[in-house]
């Protein structure tokens, strides 16, 4: 591992060299992932009046410069997002690393074990990556893919249900000369319980998963919902698996396909994973609710929005988008990530409007910028939120938030009535 290299030299170079390849690997995705495909990326195939590839154009960061020869195909400015992304990577990963390894997550107030730290890099490094391809596609095609949420939340779990270190920290006492690094569980900062270790955890688990799972199975929806429209989803189901010559149709059948294996894949190795790794349980076990309550928050505020304006309110990718990351930094991280969205969209909306003069913007890069800043500033927020806000117990926590979420429909509903009687007026005169 890097932490056993002698040479701090040779772990600045090898992390700033890992850097750049993650950072290729993200303009690369965000190129080819998205429902349009861009081909500004060295490493994609050159488009149609670009000039040959030369050998510098791989080099990260400095590429960039010799690729501005195609400013008449992609636009004069289409260089400038890739490189700064790269730079950014260049330099954050070998800061972030040794952030985290230091302590960072705990605010310096004490160093984490090796293994620990490792496992916290390695982590959020990921979800960092996975985070900025979703943003980059959803700022130019209002999309975020399944091909970026899907394979992160599983890979979020993997990690969740090997690494019994991987949930976010606290310090457990300041009060001792050598304060002592804990996880996060799904009940902090209350005291863990045991019965999610039983059959029965393992079950709520299963539960959480086959929803998921179910959400991204494709399927049609009934425009108004009758005693039969369960049926008729149903039967939108089935018939997906007939072999029909469109494209559509054997896109959406290689989708079922994919999402049903998943789900025999991971009924099979969940009830396993109950019993083989009890150490990591918690972990796990964290990671499930984190994918439940983050996804489900999303999920009730589109159809809410939905249904109060009249139109849609979020696309569902945000509500995947979200869901993994909960899987990544758990429930309590999600909440925080959701309340502090408004205020990342307010930077994002304002650099974006300066940019490309552009005043609408998706959803996602708010909540991407939010998480970001949460795992950052992670020890200042759980230091005020622990017992500002999740002191008060779970139940009255849910309590306020669905009371929250009734309001905000109501406030909603009250926004769509005054546009309809403001066009209503504007008609009329």
């Amino acid at each position: 591992m890097i932490t056993n290299l002698s040479n701090s030299t040779l772990q600045i170079l090898t992390l700033t060299f890992m850097g750049g390849l993650l950072a290729a690997f993200i303009n690369w995705a965000t190129c080819r992932w998205g429902y349009r495909k861009w081909s500004y990326s060295p490493w994609s195939k050159p488009a149609a009046g670009s000039l040959p590839r030369k050998p510098t154009d791989y080099i990260p960061v400095v590429g960039w410069f010799g690729l501005r020869r195609d400013s008449q195909v992609h636009g004069s400015t289409f260089w400038i997002r890739p490189l700064v992304t790269e730079l950014v990577w260049v330099i954050g990963l070998p800061c972030f690393f040794f952030w985290e390894m230091q302590g960072g997550l705990v605010g310096f107030k004490a160093v984490p074990e090796p293994a620990w730290g490792e496992t916290w890099f390695w982590g959020h490094t990921i979800l960092i990556a996975l985070m900025f391809i979703a943003t980059f596609i959803d700022l130019d095609q209002r999309l975020i893919p399944d091909w970026i949420t899907v394979p992160g939340t599983i890979i979020g779990l993997v990690i969740a249900s090997l690494f019994a270190s991987f949930r976010l920290p606290e310090v457990a006492s300041q009060l001792k000369l050598t304060p002592m690094i804990e996880n996060l569980t799904f009940m902090s900062p209350d005291p863990i319980s045991s019965w999610q270790t039983s059959s029965t955890g393992c079950m709520i688990s299963l539960f959480i998963f086959s929803v998921w799972v179910f959400a991204l199975y494709p399927k049609t929806f009934p425009n108004r919902w009758h005693p039969h429209s369960l049926i008729f989803m149903g039967a939108s189901m089935i018939r997906i698996w007939k072999r029909k010559p469109l494209k559509v149709h054997r896109y959406f059948r290689k989708q079922a396909i994919t999402m049903t294996m998943i789900w025999v894949v991971g009924i099979l190795l969940l009830p396993m994973a109950w019993r083989l790794l009890p150490e990591n349980i918690d972990s796990l076990f964290g990671a499930f609710i984190g994918l439940g309550f983050a996804g489900m928050l999303v999920w009730l505020i589109r159809i809410i929005g939905s249904h109060a304006l009249g139109q849609e309110a979020m696309g569902f990718g945000d509500v995947t988008l979200m869901a993994m990351i909960g899987t990544f930094l758990g429930w309590q991280a999600a909440l925080l990530i959701f309340a502090f969205a408004p205020f990342a969209g307010l930077i994002v909306t304002i650099a974006n409007f300066i940019f490309t003069r552009d005043n609408e913007l998706a959803f996602g890069p708010y909540l991407c910028l939010s998480s970001l800043g949460v795992l950052l500033f992670w020890s200042s927020v759980w230091g005020w939120a622990e017992n500002g806000i999740f002191a008060v117990g779970p139940v009255f926590l849910l309590t306020v938030l669905m009371m929250a979420l009734v309001l905000f429909a109501v406030m909603l509903f009250v926004i769509r009535l005054a546009k309809e009687k403001s066009y209503q007026k504007t008609e009329e005169n």
